[in-house]
């Protein structure tokens, strides 16, 4: 149908239309729907819209790249809830399990007509179900579920520390009321195990490798916490501090095990191969100890025995020739 203004639809020569910005598409049983920003009505009776989103000859709105089935399982039952794209031009994501990705600034349009903005992204899970970065969820019909509560046993969950917003300590990412990342143990408000300070969803200061709740792995000692680095992994939005640099049992290769400025004894004090400048990227900052009470062997002390074996001996040898010049 043509615009208000007047415009007329336009066929093409392989036989689709395209309606002009304003107009309307009437299908067989006499359902319409607007098109502000125009259409285009495929050979088949498809319609596309701008953004993507698709219809059948009946009017019923396609899953397609930016929609979910819904509840029921079953595509163009008209329980659907799409993703929009964002007013740069950002399109939702269909992935392999079947949900959607809304970009930031996007939307979600669910079936009732009711729209939800996205400013910082969402996912669209299979069944309807809206996540949004913050953890809030929504039900199919634009509902917003209530808040999922855990059974802490003394421990918070996604605690926000500065108070804008965002959680940075006691990060919960996968949802099992268990904290993943930036642990405070002793609630003074300071990580103190498995700490992201580069945002990329697994610790790399104060690692605990085996669960015991102890570091074994990039030890540092984190006296004041200020977080300056917001990131988003998996769709969980959290704050952290970058730039933190271990001193003790650091892992340089990434291997699981401690390369340098080993704690041998446990005693929290590194004694094998040291760095200078707590350096733990570059090799050549590795000192040349050359063992000894540094690293475990007697190395060390067999060259300070040589010299000190030398120089007594230098200097016996100058009392004893010094003696003689004074008998001559």
């Amino acid at each position: 149908l043509p615009s208000e203004d007047g415009k007329q639809p336009e066929k093409k020569p392989d036989g689709s239309v395209e309606i002009p910005d304003g107009g309307k598409v009437e299908f067989p049983n006499g359902t319409e729907i607007d098109t502000p920003d125009g259409a285009i009505i495929k050979p088949d009776g498809t319609v596309v819209l701008p953004d993507g989103t698709e219809y059948d000859p009946n009017g019923n709105k396609k899953p397609g790249d930016t929609c979910v089935v819904g509840p029921d399982g079953n595509a163009n039952t008209g329980d659907e809830v799409c993703g929009k794209p964002s007013e740069d031009g950002k399109q939702p994501e269909k992935k392999p399990d079947g949900s959607v990705e809304v970009p930031k600034g996007g939307k979600v349009e669910f079936p009732n007509g009711s729209e939800l903005e996205t400013p910082d992204g969402a996912i669209i899970k299979p069944d309807g179900t809206v996540v949004l970065p913050d953890g809030t969820e929504y039900d199919s019909n634009g509902n917003k579920k209530p808040n999922k509560q855990c059974k802490l046993e003394g421990v918070e969950i996604n605690v926000d520390t500065d108070g804008d917003g965002i959680p940075d300590i006691n990060l919960d990412l996968n949802k099992d009321c268990k904290p993943e990342l930036n642990i405070d143990l002793d609630g003074d408000g300071i990580p103190d195990l498995d700490v992201d300070t580069d945002g990329d969803g697994k610790p790399d200061i104060n690692i605990d490798k085996d669960g015991d709740g102890k570091a074994e792995l990039n030890i540092l000692e984190i006296k004041t916490w200020k977080p300056n680095k917001t990131v988003t992994v998996n769709g969980f939005t959290y704050n952290t501090m970058g730039g933190l640099k271990p001193y003790l049992n650091i892992d340089a290769d990434g291997d699981g095990e401690a390369d340098y400025n080993i704690d041998t004894n446990g005693d929290g004090i590194p004694d094998k191969n040291l760095l200078d400048n707590n350096n733990s990227d570059k090799d050549s900052e590795l000192k040349k100890n050359l063992g000894g009470a540094n690293t475990g062997d007697h190395t060390k002390w067999v060259w300070w025995w040589i010299m000190l074996i030398l120089t007594t001996g230098i200097m016996i040898y100058a009392q004893v020739k010094k003696r003689k010049s004074k008998h001559k």
